[in-house]
């Protein structure tokens, strides 16, 4: 009696799994077989039919990924800019409402930065002026000088260390939001970067 049961919840059990496959699989799975394939018209009409650019396949690993695993340069480019639309609206979203004050205080730095960087390039000028003069390199001006420096790294240290931090921060959003498996993302980590680059060029 005991073996019955056994096996009725182990056919129970493959069926419910066998179900839940390939109830949650059809779609996704014309998409990767029309990236390996290289199908990019396939692969378009699918996206803009509602599969979603950030699916994953069986072992986790997204349709861009695959796309370049597959050498799939052209499906992989569409790809990337699929996602990117995606992670360009969020980041935007997440700057303006939720870290503004986070941007603000980069800017701060990045002028900060440029203003050293500035004073730094003037001195040095001024102590190359010495090389071709007929004057003596005080102290003075040599302590100034280091110090103007070490400003500067402090400052594009601390820039750099706050960037890296609200990236990982907007990374944790999308991790929440699902729209990522990994903080580790290299695509969202570079896109991500870009935007903020941005902002702070403008």
């Amino acid at each position: 009696m005991k073996t019955i049961i056994r096996r009725l919840i182990f056919f129970l059990f493959a069926g419910a799994a066998l179900i839940s496959f390939n109830s949650c699989s059809s779609d996704d799975e014309k998409l990767f077989d029309a990236i390996k394939n290289g199908d990019v018209e396939e692969v378009k009409s699918l996206i803009e039919g509602g599969i979603s650019v950030l699916s994953t396949n069986s072992r986790g690993l997204t349709a861009l990924e695959v796309a370049r695993l597959n050498n799939q340069t052209e499906v992989a480019e569409y790809l990337y800019e699929e996602t990117k639309k995606i992670f360009d609206k969020e980041t935007e979203l997440l700057l303006k409402i939720k870290y503004s004050e986070d941007l603000s205080e980069l800017k701060k730095l990045d002028k900060q930065r440029l203003d050293y960087f500035s004073k730094f390039t003037d001195h040095n000028k001024t102590i190359l002026d010495y090389l071709s003069g007929d004057k003596r390199l005080s102290e003075e001006i040599l302590l100034d000088h280091e110090k103007i420096f070490k400003i500067h790294q402090k400052v594009f240290r601390d820039l750099i260390n706050a960037k890296v931090d609200l990236i990982e921060d907007i990374l944790g959003d999308f991790l929440d939001k699902e729209l990522i498996s990994s903080v580790d993302s290299r695509d969202a980590r570079q896109i991500v970067n870009e935007n903020i680059l941005e902002k702070l060029t403008n």
